[in-house]
């Protein structure tokens, strides 16, 4: 809880564009604060399933720092959703959720230039009648910009001898 209070805090120099449903740029370094912080709150049943924070962060140092735009370099586009109510589970009931973002996100993302990348960050409610545990949560989505050359990246070395 502590986690989702904190990022509400960053968040508040950005109330009016939330309010309004509007994309703002957000500079890369509070990005990856805020992902920090979402990272710090996740808990994941199984011990391979987690999330892995580093990667998420080094994906968007990647692609914000990669802009030709020199005023658009180290940012990202940021989308605030707030009282989602997602079900943890897929409607199969098979496995777990993995898709927040919905079409009205797409839309905005379509909206936006085609070389900043489009960090979501979707308040979960976190109902235990929903699956969860009773606890606010944020689940942050990102998306690659469409102008993104294909790249290779691994989060590990991997010993090829």
């Amino acid at each position: 809880m502590a986690s989702f209070t904190k990022i509400e805090g960053i968040l508040k120099d950005h109330e009016s564009d939330i309010a309004a449903g509007r994309p703002f740029l957000i500079d890369l370094e509070v990005a990856k604060a805020i992902i920090d912080l979402i990272g710090q709150s996740f808990e994941f049943e199984e011990e391979d399933s987690g999330w892995d924070v580093t990667a998420f962060k080094a994906a968007m140092d990647y692609l914000s720092r990669g802009i030709s735009r020199e005023d658009r370099r180290g940012k990202l586009w940021c989308l605030v959703r707030r009282d989602r109510n997602i079900q943890r589970m897929r409607r199969d009931g098979h496995r777990v959720q993995n898709a927040p973002d919905t079409k009205q996100e797409q839309a905005v993302a379509a909206t936006l230039d085609d070389e900043t990348p489009f960090l979501m960050l979707l308040g979960q409610n976190g109902k235990s009648s929903d699956g969860w545990k009773d606890c606010p949560f944020w689940w942050p989505v990102l998306q690659i910009p469409r102008t993104t050359q294909t790249t290779v990246f691994a989060s590990e070395m991997v010993d090829l001898e």
